[in-house]
């Protein structure tokens, strides 16, 4: 009688979503739950010491209600409403299933930026919909880039993530007098690695992944360097290309922190359209199976596609 009676109220708010995940979805790396006819998400969260919005934004890519309740209908099968008759309960939901993380870490927290609180150039560039991008490309002073991102991150993150990106100290000191070829030289390999640090950090955090997922998926220097940078003309060097690189991926991070789900649709969307045909290839279809070198070339694809959009001064 009361499934009668609520299913005779109100059915949920629903809107469908533009460009929906498959309807069987699994977000990577996740474990299956099938739902109880008593659960909630909150006490799913609780159980899991989850934050609920950021289980549910792991799960549908959302925390609009309208669209969670599309997607618990859809993909969870939900078919009773709240006693409101707002949403959908778990009560005999078919199949039932919802997603956990295997780790804290590898849940990607939901994006909680407006367009009014951001700061960052590179996320204000790719938020709207429908985002051009025409003028990603253009010249950003790269100190101010660096030290917005550096604050942003510093906000963030907390001071204490300083100490897992690495050393942060004295990037750009000035140079031991080598003459006017060496010194270029040597600001170029430095411009290049502060591009290729911001661009990475940036994709890796607008994509949602947190310091403790990248620390434990870093292997070999992969993301953050833990080893000097080498290059054979200016091996003594080697300390200071590390500093540099750190510090801008840490100034990336932080700007990618700004991206709304808007802006990381339209980055990704970007990146992966500046790839060949035979690089996309290797990334079609569900990525719940990709191994962490298949993630670190992804990651490693789009940055250096966006990479060549940027252009410091």
């Amino acid at each position: 009688m009361t499934r009668k009676s609520n299913l005779a109220s109100k059915p949920p708010h629903e809107r469908p979503v533009i460009n929906p995940l498959p309807q069987d979805y699994r977000p990577f790396p996740s474990k299956r739950y099938p739902v109880q006819d008593s659960d909630t998400w909150e006490n799913i969260a609780i159980r899991n010491h989850l934050n609920v919005d950021d289980l549910i934004y792991f799960n549908f890519h959302t925390n609009t209600p309208e669209e969670v309740n599309w997607y618990l209908r859809r993909n969870v099968g939900c078919i009773m409403p709240s006693l409101s008759g707002w949403n959908w309960t778990f009560e005999g939901a078919e199949p039932g299933i919802i997603y956990l993380p295997l780790t804290a870490a590898d849940l990607k927290p939901r994006k909680k930026k407006k367009r009014g609180t951001i700061t960052s150039p590179f996320a204000l560039e790719f938020d709207g919909p429908g985002s051009p991008l025409n003028t990603i490309g253009k010249f950003f002073d790269g100190f101010t880039v660096l030290d917005m991102g550096l604050a942003i991150f510093g906000v963030e993150f907390g001071g204490a993530a300083m100490l897992v990106v690495g050393s942060l100290s004295a990037p750009f000191a000035p140079f031991v007098a080598m003459g006017a070829a060496h010194e270029a030289a040597i600001a170029e390999i430095k411009g290049k690695l502060m591009k290729r640090g911001l661009a990475l950090g940036i994709v890796l955090a607008a994509d949602g992944r947190t310091l403790t997922w990248i620390k434990q998926h870093n292997g070999y220097d992969a993301y953050f360097k833990t080893q000097a940078v080498k290059d054979i003309n200016y091996p003594n060097y080697g300390n200071e290309f590390k500093n540099v690189y750190n510090t801008s991926f840490a100034a990336g991070l932080g700007h990618g922190s700004q991206f709304t789900d808007e802006a990381s649709k339209n980055l990704f969307k970007f990146c992966i359209a500046q790839m060949s045909s035979y690089s996309r290839s290797d990334f079609q279809g569900d990525s719940k199976n990709w191994s962490d070198k298949k993630w670190e070339l992804y990651y490693t694809l789009c940055a250096a596609a966006f990479e060549q959009k940027i252009t410091l001064k």
